[in-house]
């Protein structure tokens, strides 16, 4: 199985911050052992890492962003990394497999 990670289209701006959300569907034999997330709008860019499930978020809020039509700020820039141990195709020798990506993301 491929690489399949998202980032969910629409990140909610709360009074604590964005708690960044998304989905990933693994490689088969691999053991997701690392996610790390950052987000961009304008010059604000915040990062830290991601809880380790299928629907995950981010451990924390990332703070600073604006919201909304209005503000004409409406949009910013995930990025994403995930880190598997593969050990499938052969026990004797594993290996690390990453995995990283991009989407627009819409804040409100």
């Amino acid at each position: 199985m491929p690489f399949n990670s998202n980032f969910n289209p629409v990140q909610f701006v709360t009074p604590e911050g964005v708690q960044v959300t998304g989905t990933s569907e693994g490689p088969e034999g691999g053991e997701l052992v690392f996610r790390g997330v950052a987000l961009q709008q304008e010059a604000h860019l915040v990062h830290g890492d991601a809880s380790l499930s299928h629907d995950w978020r981010t451990r924390r809020h990332f703070s600073g962003f604006v919201a909304g039509a209005e503000s004409g700020k409406q949009f910013a820039i995930a990025l994403g990394t995930e880190t598997y141990l593969m050990t499938s195709q052969n026990p004797l020798s594993p290996a690390f497999a990453t995995f990283s990506w991009a989407q627009r993301v819409e804040l409100r």
